[in-house]
């Protein structure tokens, strides 16, 4: 549970298990039309699905926790 709390750093696990829906779900599945060349609903190489998961966990974070666009570019930096 102590990983759910929330403690200023940039791990969110609902982030970064929903962020593997957008590889792992085809878009028919979600209502969208699919075509030969758009069968997932984004491309992601397999390689960097992990790296994709954990850039939309930081992003989510440093969204939350930066309430004014400066303050989430000085959490950035």
């Amino acid at each position: 549970m102590k990983y759910f709390s929330n403690n200023g750093s940039l791990e969110d696990y609902v982030i970064h298990e929903a962020a593997y829906i957008f590889h792992n779900c085809k878009r028919e599945t979600v209502g969208l039309r699919e075509t030969h060349r758009r069968e997932w609903l984004l491309e992601i190489d397999y390689a960097k699905r992990e790296t994709f998961a954990y850039a939309c966990e930081a992003y989510s974070r440093i969204l939350e926790l930066g309430e004014t666009r400066s303050a989430r570019s000085r959490f950035l930096s």
